[in-house]
């Protein structure tokens, strides 16, 4: 679903499940511009799996996943969201995300009972 904001944010946001594995798992600093990022993935996947990843990352049950979530999370910031050359600056777990989601509109439920 889509989300109109949280009222009193004093940043803009966005929450993606998935993203932050992928940056991980291709050792990416979470402030590298995006078209780095992308350059990194894409020029790790253009390779056959044995040729692109090293014994240890085969050795991650869900290495062959990484390759076809980076171009995922790509067409969702840049296609869809139209994110061009933005930075991500933090991460947390879904489940932080969902209670201050809930917590706020909770809160804007409360204002309008009032």
């Amino acid at each position: 679903g889509y989300h109109e904001g949280v009222r009193g944010a004093r940043a803009d946001y966005i929450a993606l499940a998935g993203f932050y594995l992928v940056y991980s798992f291709f050792e990416i600093d979470l402030t590298t511009p995006l078209s780095e990022a992308f350059e990194r993935m894409a020029s790790i996947c253009a390779f056959p799996f044995e040729e692109g990843f090293t014994e240890e990352e085969r050795g991650d049950k869900n290495a062959g996943l990484y390759c076809f979530r980076s171009v995922y999370v790509d067409v969702i910031l840049r296609e869809w969201m139209g994110l061009a050359q933005v930075k991500v600056y933090d991460e947390s777990e879904w489940a932080l995300g969902a209670a201050i989601l809930l917590h706020h509109e909770l809160d804007d439920e409360e204002r309008e009972r009032r």
